[in-house]
């Protein structure tokens, strides 16, 4: 199956299909029956192909949704730029800001210049609270948000010195401070749904290349494609990003 449904243990969930299940099956199989003809190389040696599938959450299909699956999402970026697609060198490109972007237009309001970097922290922080903003979107309160940030500080920030409750907790007061205007979305467990959002996007993303015999890889809110598409790439996110949610976003290209 490459359309996967859970419920809230993250327990496999059986499902009979419908004419939406059914229309998402066939996207991801044209999808999968392009990649399956595509060569992908890291380092002059082929990664051997994986079937993309997605998983939806909450046993509903508007929760999450995005795609899983091909062995070249386990790689680091580092590694990920070195991936050659059919002999050419690839270029990949994201969504800047994303979920916080939909959130904001949501509620038809301007977006801070910078979401994730409240006044006071420096652009080495923003990583760690972008992340951390996330899992913020991502708790059904703040006790779980600050649980969630200390254990994400301790395993890959420690340099950073957000080692404490105390210190997380103002972390996430200044981050709803910086965002005031959508911090009604905080602690409210709204990152599946906005996960079911950005895989619209991405679905109609890849759709429009695999429908052009173009090879594209999804990392989530990011797409490789071969460096000749790059321009018509950051064009069709673009699109794509204004058809499901309406309004314009800021699309970066990361190599």
């Amino acid at each position: 199956a490459v359309i996967i449904l859970k419920d809230e243990n993250k327990k496999l969930t059986p499902y009979i299909d419908n004419k939406e299940t059914t229309r998402m099956s066939v996207s991801v199989g044209n999808l999968n029956s392009l990649l399956l003809n595509t060569r992908l190389e890291l380092n002059g040696k082929a990664l051997p192909f994986q079937h993309i599938y997605r998983v939806f959450n909450d046993s509903s299909f508007k929760s999450g949704g995005r795609f899983y699956g091909g062995n070249y999402l386990n790689l680091a970026k580092a590694k990920r730029k070195c991936l050659v697609i059919n002999g050419t060198p690839a270029t990949e490109f994201d969504f800047s800001t994303l979920h916080p972007s939909i959130l904001y237009y949501e509620i038809n309001k301007p977006m801070p210049k910078e979401p994730y970097l409240p006044i006071g922290y420096n652009s080495n922080e923003r990583k760690f609270l972008k992340l951390f903003f996330l899992r913020i979107l991502n708790s059904a309160n703040e006790d779980q948000a600050i649980r969630a940030g200390l254990s994400l500080a301790s395993r890959n920030f420690k340099l950073l010195g957000y080692n404490t409750k105390a210190a997380i907790k103002k972390v996430l007061l200044d981050l709803k401070t910086h965002n005031k205007l959508i911090q009604k979305y905080f602690c409210k467990c709204e990152a599946k749904r906005l996960m079911y959002i950005d895989s619209k996007i991405a679905e109609s993303v890849i759709t429009t290349f695999v429908n052009q015999g173009i090879p594209i890889y999804p990392v989530h809110d990011s797409f490789i494609v071969p460096t000749a598409h790059a321009a018509q790439l950051s064009q069709v996110m673009s699109d794509c990003y204004k058809k499901i949610v309406g309004g314009s976003i800021k699309i970066d290209k990361k190599y």
